[in-house]
């Protein structure tokens, strides 16, 4: 398990926290709960507005949408199901099959915005590095885009050499803390 040097790392987010003390198994950040929420706002607030929209604009075009509806709302269902669930089994994952490695930042870069898609003219990407158990060493990056780098609670971005935590569960499924 985790060391007490909890208090020298950085974390991305305070309420991760609780990953990072001498805890003898990881807490479960994620209730089944979570993925029916998840799927409940993907399907409502995105899927369906645009299967309402599509089969009006057919019917409009003087097309028949008997059919056409029910095929459009199964899919929109399955496609919430998968994206929502998805991330459900990613955490579910990680905190039951996931460890805490130790890693540092390495390197930062500002890049600029996609025009349009950011309210900040600039993304920060930082790279972090670690070994996995292993001893695979691991470079991976995170895009930052808050307002005067600093991040939500008011913290400024790490420095070079900042000791970081990674809750990792395998070669695809980590998440910086």
């Amino acid at each position: 398990m985790p060391s007490r040097q909890y208090e020298a790392l950085f974390l991305f987010d305070n309420k991760h926290r609780v990953f990072i003390k001498d805890n003898e198994r990881l807490p479960v950040i994620v209730k089944p709960s979570y993925g029916l929420r998840y799927f409940s706002a993907i399907f409502f607030a995105i899927a369906l507005p645009i299967v309402v929209i599509i089969t009006l604009l057919v019917q409009f075009a003087g097309y028949d949408i008997w059919l056409l509806l029910p095929v459009e709302l199964i899919t929109a269902a399955a496609l919430s199901a998968y994206f929502a669930f998805k991330s459900y089994w990613r955490w579910r994952g990680l905190s039951s099959n996931g460890q805490i490695l130790y890693g540092e930042i390495i390197h930062s870069d500002t890049l600029p915005a996609v025009n349009g898609m950011m309210t900040n003219n600039t993304i920060n990407r930082i790279y972090y590095e670690f070994t996995t158990p292993d001893r695979e060493n691991v470079i991976h990056n995170v895009d930052l885009n808050y307002q005067g780098e600093r991040l939500p609670d008011g913290r400024k971005y790490p420095d070079i050499g900042t000791r970081i935590a990674i809750l990792y569960a395998g070669k695809n499924n980590h998440v910086l803390l």
